[in-house]
């Protein structure tokens, strides 16, 4: 799968726009007690034009209930199933993080001739101190379409809650490409 992503840093001399590809590639994979295990190696550039680099391994794998990724040494539980509508689960149910409740929605797709799978990360809206709202997308046969992530954190520092932005990050990335190469 290949995306475009776009990424906003926001820093204290201001925001940092960069644009650049993402590419996942399954390069090998291995049968454990049942379970596929795919190795997957991504890489980076920051053109069209430019050649891919490599710059790490994951894996993943989907068990009996759940579809887990492994990024950089951290295993996640990205989706649980059986897939369903408002189902919360543990991401970090597998490594020993603080519990972060995920949670699906199963909703109509204007493009894909089946469901998208909404996945919140995050839901914590535009308040006075920040906005934390993320939100990963699952097309059933392709996997990750879609990641809209926008974590802010506002100036608070005169004790007045402004919309001046202190610091935070959005990110968009997109599926541009998916198949077998």
């Amino acid at each position: 799968r290949e995306y475009s992503v776009t990424e906003v840093n926001f820093l204290t001399v201001g925001p940092d726009t960069s644009r650049y590809f993402i590419r996942e590639e399954i390069t090998d994979s291995v049968t454990n007690g049942g379970v596929v295990l795919f190795t997957l190696e991504r890489s980076s550039r920051t053109l069209s034009s430019d050649p891919w680099k490599v710059d790490s391994l994951w894996t993943a794998r989907v068990d009996g209930f759940a579809a887990i990724k492994v990024e950089s040494n951290i295993p996640i539980l990205k989706i649980q199933f059986p897939v369903a509508d408002g189902k919360v689960w543990d991401s970090n149910l597998f490594n020993a993080m603080d519990s972060v409740g995920y949670t699906s929605f199963l909703i109509e797709s204007d493009t894909l001739d089946d469901q998208v799978l909404k996945v919140e990360v995050a839901n914590l809206p535009q308040n006075l101190v920040g906005r934390d709202e993320r939100n990963e997308f699952y097309a059933k046969g392709i996997g990750l379409i879609n990641r809209d992530f926008v974590t802010l954190k506002f100036d608070t520092s005169n004790g007045v809650a402004t919309n001046d932005i202190e610091s935070g990050r959005v990110l968009k990335q997109k599926l541009i490409n998916y198949g077998k190469n």
